[in-house]
């Protein structure tokens, strides 16, 4: 059971119950196949781990952070060697649950489209979808983070530095897929973070993606150099969607950028 003090009442993640506020909790999507707020067609409930891997990521940030006050003093480096052990949990369980066939991974499904699970004589579905949601079922606009979301994108990013850092040029991957390039992990990350810059910045048209079909923030030139900060991007054209203040998280193109120049 989860108690969310906004609006003062418990949820449980249990068919039956409203537990798509557990997913808002966790800060990710309520995005799936079934209406959590009604049971499960064939009964039993569900069991989500999506918080796994932001707890992995919280273990890591607070291992370096421990570290780094371990340098001053040295009684933080137990909480290092703590967190640094939570993290080794967390990977365990997500690679190895005991049973083959209750691994949080499963290779046969994998990605990218579209999922479709067979329940109650009905196939329940998710689809990929470049804009906002087209369904209502978990209210409003469910698609609210988008395909392109930068917080993820930043994530990946980072990891794949961090991957280069170890493996070096000797490790490369196909980037893009399909195109015969192979580029070390360093590379990868690198174009990932162009592609993101180049949302906000003039295409050879003199068109900024971010903006989309919008010509006054495109042409008049007192808005077209007024950059809207969106809560995520159109998955096929890069127009922003949804509140255009989003500086928190958003924003994280600033670090890109900086990283880019150095």
């Amino acid at each position: 059971m989860i108690h969310d003090e906004r609006c003062h009442r418990p949820f449980r993640c249990r068919a039956g119950s409203p537990g798509f506020a557990v997913q808002s909790l966790l800060g990710l999507d309520n995005i799936g196949v079934f209406d959590r707020s009604a049971p499960l067609p064939d009964g039993g409930h569900l069991e989500q781990s999506d918080g796994t891997s932001w707890m992995g990521m919280y273990c890591l940030n607070m291992l370096a952070i421990a570290l780094e006050l371990a340098t001053e003093n040295r009684a933080y480096e137990d909480l290092a060697s703590k967190f640094f052990a939570h993290f080794v949990y967390i990977a365990h369980a997500i690679h190895d649950m005991g049973d083959e066939d209750l691994s949080l991974w499963d290779e046969e499904d994998g990605f990218d489209h579209p999922y479709i699970l067979h329940a109650g004589d009905m196939d329940h579905r998710v689809d990929y979808e470049p804009a906002e949601s087209s369904s209502s079922l978990f209210g409003g606009n469910s698609n609210w983070r988008g395909p392109v979301w930068f917080p993820v994108n930043y994530l990946l990013i980072e990891s794949l530095r961090k991957f280069d850092y170890f493996y070096g040029e000797t490790f490369t991957a196909e980037c893009p897929t399909g195109s015969g390039r192979k580029l070390d992990l360093w590379q990868v990350a690198a174009e990932l973070s162009r592609r993101l810059t180049r949302i906000f910045l003039r295409d050879g048209d003199g068109r900024r993606p971010v903006y989309g079909g919008s010509e006054p923030f495109q042409r008049d030139p007192h808005w077209r150099d007024l950059i809207s900060f969106y809560e995520s991007f159109h998955g096929d054209n890069g127009a922003g969607i949804g509140a255009s203040h989003q500086t928190g998280w958003t924003g994280l193109v600033a670090k890109l950028l900086q990283q880019s120049g150095e």
